[in-house]
């Protein structure tokens, strides 16, 4: 990156919700949400369709107004702030390019409409905003001529083209075929990690919240279901809805699980939580047992593993286990008995 870019880097943004409510209609869409960010985290908003992630990104950005709560960047108390005053880059999901600019003019157009700068300074910004996401001698093409991960580049340049104190997006890569949306995660992985920027990215893919984020932000009807660390929520999921948003999951609420469980198990190390017990399908280990407890009632090759549901021997009403076990080695087959254990968690 040349002096002129690393002159403009934007540095990252404070970002913090109190209290935070949005209703339409009289339904909340936000729902008294709290969330702090800290300066250069990367932060992904997810949860199912309708649960108020696009809703708590056009709120941080002044798109939408709460009706109670507060929202503050660097401390500054954004009530009443216009959009154009927050000083964030926004890019949408449709990336809302303009067909009839070029490349060049669609980067600069912010810059042009905030003014204070002449046309050569205009020409520098735009050309290491467009170098910095590896669109060098792109300027004169149109938008139609671009593929869809260049136009998402192109919209990533005009968000980051005016130095702003925080990156907003909302499900950027969705329109982008999977082997393109892996590859522009990390573009936009090492692009944040170089610039130290505050990244706000809405999410409804599990896979990419975990690929990306330093804190990932669960919401479930308008309301925060848990927040923390990909690692933390997969494997300590607070709720049932949690652990099955995150991954597959064999769940167990009620009294008397642990010490049942931990019998036919073993050890369940901190699994259980409030009543819960959470145990991912990768940590169960079926062994070939002709007295064990459990019969394999599916076996099912998945590519890099094969999931097996086991069902308890003798007893209808004990829920179904799920195991994912690597596909190499030997093979369980359907009727086998077996005894199951627990694959220890990581330090």
């Amino acid at each position: 990156m040349n002096s002129t870019t690393d002159s403009r880097s934007p540095a990252g943004a404070d970002i913090e919700l109190a209290g935070v409510t949005k209703a339409y209609a009289g339904t909340p869409a936000v729902a008294d949400l709290t969330v702090r960010l800290a300066p250069g985290e990367l932060c992904c908003l997810l949860g199912p369709s309708g649960c108020g992630k696009s809703t708590t990104l056009r709120l941080i950005a002044g798109l939408e107004a709460p009706d109670a709560g507060t929202i503050r960047i660097n401390g500054r108390d954004m009530r009443g702030l216009p959009p154009q005053r927050r000083n964030l880059g926004f890019v949408f999901q449709n990336y809302a390019l303009f067909p009839h600019m070029d490349v060049f003019d669609n980067v600069a157009y912010g810059l042009r409409s905030r003014g204070g700068m002449d046309g050569a300074a205009v020409r520098r910004a735009a050309l290491d905003a467009l170098a910095m996401v590896r669109l060098d001698g792109y300027a004169d093409r149109r938008v139609h001529e671009l593929s869809g991960g260049e136009q998402q580049r192109v919209a990533l340049a005009r968000a980051l083209v005016t130095g702003p104190d925080a990156l907003l997006l909302d499900e950027p890569f969705s329109n982008l075929d999977a082997r393109l949306r892996e590859a522009m995660r990390g573009e936009l992985a090492e692009l944040r990690r170089r610039l130290g920027i505050t990244t706000v990215f809405v999410t409804h893919d599990k896979e990419e919240a975990f690929a990306l984020a330093d804190r990932i932000v669960l919401l479930r009807d308008g309301r925060l279901e848990q927040q923390g660390p990909p690692e933390e929520l997969y494997r300590r999921p607070a709720s049932a809805f949690a652990a099955g948003f995150l991954g597959s999951a064999n769940c167990f609420a009620g009294d008397g699980w642990p010490d049942r469980l931990e019998r036919l198990f073993g050890p369940l190390d901190e699994n259980a939580r409030g009543g819960l017990v959470v145990l991912r399908p990768e940590r169960v280990r079926p062994e070939p047992d002709a007295d064990g407890p459990f019969v394999v009632a599916e076996a099912l090759f998945m590519g890099p593993y094969v999931r097996y549901l086991l069902r308890r021997a003798g007893d209808p009403d004990f829920p179904p286990v799920e195991a994912h076990c690597p596909a190499f080695g030997p093979r369980l087959t359907p009727g086998a008995r077996v005894a199951v254990r627990l694959l220890p968690e990581p330090a």
